[in-house]
This record gives C-alpha cells, sequence and structure tokens, in this order.
C-alpha cells in the first residue's frame, strides 16, 4: 500500500460527503495498481443523526477494496482519532485530511506521482481557505525550496517555524514517522505542537507549491467559537514544540532564536484572538493564567533583550502594543483594543473639553485681573 488517508470524522454530514467525493474523484483517475491508496474515515464515537449521514456518503466509495471505517468505542477528540487511524493504517504514507475540507483531484493526483517518484520522507504542498464560493484565499506558502530534495537540519526546521504554517493535512509523511510521533492528547492547538516535531524526524522533504486542500472555515468549528482553553492551548503548544526541539537540536541558534520568537507571536494572538472571538472581553485570570504559562516556558520578558527582537518580529508599534500587553492588560485593553480605543479616545475628548473650559476660565479671570489692576492704577495716578 502506498497512501493511506485518515480522515477522522465528528459533527460534519454537512460536510462529508463533498469530500469523500472529491477523494472518489482523484482514485478514478489514478492508477492504483501503480500507486494504491487506502482510505480509513474514523468515527469519532457520533451520535446517530452523524453516523447517519457518514454512512449515506461512504456508499460512493464502497467499491474500493481498500475503504474502512473505523469506530472507537468512546470519542478520542482529532488527536487521538488521527492517531488511532494511524495506528490501523497500512500505507507506506499518511495523508491527514480533515472531513469538512475537500481536495482538488487534479493537484492531488500530481502530488502522488511526484512522491511515487522522488520517495522523500515527507511532500508538502500548497492549500487554499475559503468561507464560501466567493472568498478564496490562498494560504501562506512555505520558504522551502520548491520541486527539489531537501535535507533537512536545524536550519530547515528553524525556517518552518518561522513560517507558522502548522497544518497536518498540508503534507504526505512516512507511517513509520507517525509511528515514532504522536498527536498530542486532547489539546486544541495539537498541529503546533506536533508538525514541527514531524518535521524534525524526517531527513528528506519534497515541497510542491500546488494548491491540493481546500480548508473551510466554518462559523461553528472549533478554531472560530470562544473556548478559554484553546486560547491557553496557543501557548502551551508552542512550549510543548520548544521543549522538543531544545532536546533534538541543543545549542542550536537558529532554533532558539525562532523559539523565542514562536513565543512571542502565540502570547500576543492568544489574547487578542480571545479578545475577538469573546467580544473584546478577556478575564483578567485568564490573563493571568496565559502570562504566567509564557514566563513559565519562556522567561519573563526583558527588555534590554528582547525589544529589537520583538521589533524584527512585528515592527516599532508592534513591538510597543506587544509590551504594553505584557506589562498591563488593563492599559492594553483601555488604549489598544477597539472599544477601549473608542472609550479612551471619549475619555479624551472630555478631558480636552474640560480642559478647554478650564484654560478658558482662567484666561477670563486674568484678563479680570488685569482690569481692575488697570483701574486701580488709574485711579491713584490721577487720585
Amino acid at each position: 500500500m502506498f497512501l493511506t488517508i485518515v480522515a477522522p470524522y465528528y459533527n460534519c454530514s454537512a460536510y462529508i460527503y463533498s469530500c469523500l467525493k472529491t477523494i472518489d474523484d482523484t482514485l478514478s483517475d489514478l492508477d492504483l495498481e501503480k500507486t494504491p491508496v487506502e482510505i480509513i474515515v474514523v468515527d469519532d464515537f457520533n451520535v446517530d443523526t452523524e453516523v447517519r449521514a457518514l454512512n449515506d456518503a461512504i456508499s460512493i466509495l464502497r467499491n474500493y477494496e481498500c475503504f474502512r471505517v473505523l469506530r472507537p468505542t468512546q470519542n478520542l477528540g482529532l488527536s487521538d482519532a488521527r492517531n488511532f487511524g494511524v495506528r490501523h493504517a497500512k500505507g507506506e504514507y499518511i495523508f491527514f485530511l480533515d472531513s469538512d475540507d475537500y481536495i482538488n483531484k487534479n493537484n492531488l493526483k500530481e502530488i502522488i506521482e511526484t512522491l511515487f517518484s522522488v520517495r522523500t520522507d515527507m511532500i508538502y504542498f500548497g492549500s487554499h481557505t475559503f468561507s464560501s464560493e466567493h472568498d478564496w484565499r490562498e494560504m501562506s506558502k512555505f520558504s522551502f525550496q520548491p520541486r527539489c530534495i531537501v535535507q533537512v537540519d536545524d536550519s530547515v526546521v528553524a525556517q518552518y517555524l518561522e513560517d507558522c504554517t502548522f497544518y497536518a493535512w498540508r503534507f504526505f509523511v512516512k507511517r513509520s514517522i507517525m509511528q515514532d510521533v504522536r498527536f498530542h492528547s486532547r489539546l486544541y492547538m495539537e498541529d503546533i505542537a506536533t508538525t514541527p516535531l514531524i518535521l524534525s524526524h524526517s531527513q528528506t522533504i519534497w515541497y510542491e507549491p500546488l494548491s491540493v486542500v481546500n480548508y473551510r472555515i466554518r462559523p461553528n468549528s472549533i478554531m472560530t467559537t470562544w473556548n478559554p482553553q484553546k486560547y491557553i492551548d496557543m501557548v502551551r503548544a508552542p512550549s510543548l514544540i520548544n521543549d522538543d526541539l531544545a532536546l533534538r537540536y541543543a545549542g542550536s541558534p537558529a532554533i532558539a532564536h525562532q523559539s523565542r520568537i514562536l513565543g512571542y507571536k502565540f502570547f500576543y494572538w492568544s489574547i487578542s484572538d480571545a479578545r475577538k472571538a469573546n467580544k473584546d472581553k478577556v478575564d483578567i485570570q485568564y490573563y493571568n493564567q496565559i502570562k504566567n504559562l509564557y514566563d513559565r516556558n519562556f522567561g519573563s520578558f526583558n527588555i534590554a533583550k528582547d525589544f529589537f527582537l520583538l521589533k524584527n518580529t512585528f515592527d516599532f508599534k508592534g513591538a510597543l502594543k506587544w509590551i504594553l500587553l505584557y506589562r498591563s492588560y488593563y492599559l492594553y485593553h483601555r488604549t489598544i483594543t477597539p472599544s477601549g480605543h473608542l472609550k479612551y479616545r471619549a475619555l479624551r475628548r472630555k478631558t480636552l473639553s474640560y480642559t478647554k473650559l478650564v484654560v478658558k476660565a482662567v484666561f477670563c479671570l486674568i484678563i479680570i485681573l488685569l482690569f481692575f489692576m488697570n483701574v486701580y492704577q488709574l485711579f491713584f495716578a490721577y487720585g
């Protein structure tokens, strides 16, 4: 078996058919004797209505001998559902596909044929995001040298950290590597904590900048709804990969440098994204929990050492915003966030109006005082 597609399925009844249909369209154009493909759908303990939708959708793949639906005895979550699929996979390579996304069949076919030819440990590719038929965006490209075999070392892993493209569905990887690297259980940002480690266990990669996966942005998905633990995991996940890579590349300046920058980014994003998701409201206890987690894993902020690195990571204004957020969430909220900024501007306008009144009153008093002084001088001069 050349490739196993692992597709965890949970509460995606509206999208599972389009996902499996694009797989079917791809397989119909492939030489399956040359590159045999296995499909594993992990039914992650869904309710009956979701199971019925899945059973209706899988009818299009029943003609393939290498198609299976696996049903664990309890809900595993995305990470362990992927791990569960890997344990049952037979393919030389693994491709993780979310069941609410779908694939570009022509480009997937080309990726499979390229990988069959080059036989690297991993192959990376491009992707698009979409939220409707008219809102499509190309996702960030990798900085790897395209269409050539790249030897993996600490500089390649550091570049991957800088790219911040941590998605498990943007590559194929050898199953032997996934037997050594597991997705972290019950972690919202599992791809951040796992995909750099997968790369670090590889010796060779290939980057083919074709868009393969169309990533669906759903209004009620895990990534778009408010959940405090999700944003805590935005700092926890990079701290986990920071620990793993520090052991694997001990003494690497490039890894240490990018790990520090990763901490900056996800500390800021965890607060700012939480604020956006929760209508500009972030509890101070939640903020303190995030900050303490950052300090424990990345060290306390030192302006003498960190300012220029911050400025290069964001820009001068962004560095000042980061420092303000780190030093005082109250001041950040009052001056930087949209609602806080509006309140600040309103207060500033009110303060300015009061200031103007005071200045005018003082000016009038001075005029009156000068008037009486002149009268007094005239009175004594002619008296």
